[in-house]
């Protein structure tokens, strides 16, 4: 399964764009879990790469672009695709393009909408909650 999510931030400073990004890694890397304890092989490019661009130092390009050649590998070796409708899913680019090329290639999206219990803290309800579950 790959797992697709919105994890580029837009927010005012660099401090609220790494606490939004990190709000969703960690989302999206407890989705991740679950599926695995249910037997799944899956691949997140948040779960993966957000802790690879980190321990860089943050020197890694961090941009779509940056990690094609990584997450299009995995692309092609993913049979199931789930997109994470976290709150601001429907305006991201990088999501936007996993879809169509995954939609290109026969493989149906299945979108995942996440119950209230996955956002148990503030933070995680202030940056990944969709405004329909509050």
């Amino acid at each position: 399964i790959y797992i697709a999510a919105p994890y580029t931030s837009h927010r005012a400073t660099s401090a609220e764009r790494g606490a939004e990004q990190h709000a969703r890694f960690t989302v999206i890397t407890r989705y991740a879990a679950a599926q695995m304890r249910d037997g799944w092989a899956v691949f997140s490019p948040i779960t993966h790469g957000h802790p690879i661009w980190l321990h860089s130092g943050c020197e890694l390009d961090a941009s779509a672009a940056g990690w094609a050649e990584v997450n299009m590998a995995m692309m092609r070796e993913s049979r199931f695709l789930h997109v994470l409708c976290l709150k601001g899913w429907e305006k991201s680019t990088g999501l936007a393009y996993e879809r169509q090329w995954f939609h290109a290639r026969g493989v149906p999206a299945q979108m995942v909408d996440l119950e209230p219990h996955w956002f148990d803290s503030p933070m995680l309800q202030a940056y990944c909650m969709p405004d329909d579950h509050r």
